[in-house]
């Protein structure tokens, strides 16, 4: 019995002690000796209102919208390729990435054989010409005979079939005559739009035997045979993997840039190009659990080069006026934020509600309001209504 009695003597005061506790005397005393420390230093930032865009970093491929396959639809000798001056002023054949406008020849093929076969046919043409001219003549007389009635009606038929055969005739060496000059420019290849050459499998003295396409079977092989590819500077497109979990966020007509950089005196800066989204895929890829983007811009002309890997941001949401505050203010506890304000020489917590993930900051939906003093340094070291000394006050530049 009396063991019994030691056991539970301190059982009951221990009952007792937490009961009080819970009543708030020692809450209190904790509160105030909180209250009565020694002030915390702290750095504080003024919550301003401001524009705050959520991004989407990306990196691709860009290339060319528009490209231009240009090739001899006949065979023979190449025995012409435009030049144009170098650096010092002498003549080269044109290469990659030199330039071209619409309409200009950039290569021939020897036309000798088309050009007798063209001559051919204008000889021809002058025949059935002076043949027409000759049948109009002789039936233009017999109607006249025909009408007082000298003639008969089969001798008039038979002059005017003959005029009939003879405008034939005069038809179809027209029609050759246009083929043979067909023929003689699909010897010659013009640019056919402004653009830079991407790729040239051409010089003077190659020999051509018409479309390339003709026994070709990948892309690759291409490129290494045919005369000219040209990239019009219209229009540059970045195709971009992007991970499934920003789908939702994604849609035609985003917002976007590309960055690039520019070396200039030495010295290398980032620049950027405003573009647009241009298509989303709605497929996801299941080896890299992404989907395919393609962002269009119409401001890369001589900047971007095709084929070259790039990155850039889309702009997925954003806020004109928004209150936002840096990463490094925020606290999590149980995976929800909050942070501490200074007030009144205090510490005060505030449970937020967040919004749109900026570069820099975060958008708050809830909990701030405009001119709090968020602390940043020292927030770790802080609980409610512990009392704090402002060593520092944070700008608000624009992210």
């Amino acid at each position: 019995m009396k063991k019994t009695l030691l056991f539970a003597v301190p059982l009951l005061l221990g009952v007792f002690a937490l009961l009080y506790w819970k009543s708030g005397a020692f809450g209190e005393k904790k509160e105030d000796t909180v209250r009565n420390a020694t002030p915390i230093p702290v750095s504080v930032f003024k919550v301003p209102r401001e524009k705050i865009e959520e991004l989407i970093y990306v990196t691709g491929t860009i290339r060319a919208v528009d490209r231009e396959y240009c090739y001899f639809q006949s065979g023979g000798k190449v025995i012409f390729v435009k030049q144009v001056p170098d650096a010092e002023g002498r003549m080269r054949d044109i290469r990659e990435g030199d330039r071209v406008l619409k309409g200009e020849l950039l290569a021939a093929i020897d036309p000798s054989t088309m050009e007798q076969e063209l001559n051919v046919q204008k000889a021809m043409l002058m025949e059935a010409q002076a043949a027409l001219n000759k049948a109009k003549v002789d039936f233009e007389r017999y109607r006249i005979l025909f009408e007082k009635q000298t003639v008969s009606r089969t001798e008039f038929e038979q002059y005017e079939l003959a005029k009939v055969k003879a405008e034939m005739s005069v038809n179809t060496c027209l029609a050759k005559l246009k083929q043979a000059e067909i023929s003689l420019e699909h010897l010659k290849i013009h640019a056919p739009c402004d653009g830079t050459i991407a790729y040239m499998n051409v010089k003077k003295g190659y020999y051509f035997a018409g479309d390339p396409g003709q026994g070709i079977s990948s892309e690759s092989d291409l490129l290494k045979t045919i005369p000219f590819i040209l990239l019009r500077d219209s229009e540059m497109e970045m195709t971009c993997e992007v991970p499934a979990s920003f789908a939702d966020r994604l849609s035609t007509g985003l917002k976007a840039y590309i960055f690039y950089s520019v070396i200039e005196k030495g010295s290398e800066r980032d620049e950027r190009i405003e573009a647009r989204v241009y298509s989303v895929n709605p497929a996801v890829d299941p080896g890299g659990r992404s989907i395919q983007v393609k962002i269009r811009t119409d401001k890369g002309a001589g900047i971007f080069k095709d084929g070259q890997y790039l990155s850039g941001i889309i702009i997925s949401r954003f806020d004109e006026n928004a209150l936002a505050i840096p990463y490094k203010a925020l606290i999590f506890q149980d995976n929800r934020p909050f942070c501490f304000i200074a007030e009144n020489g205090f510490a005060k917590s505030r449970a937020l509600l967040t919004g749109i993930e900026g570069s820099e900051r975060i958008q708050i939906s809830e909990g701030l309001s405009d001119g709090d003093l968020v602390v940043i340094d020292g927030k770790h070291r802080l609980v409610n209504a512990s009392p704090i000394s402002v060593s520092k006050h944070l700008g608000a530049p624009s992210p």
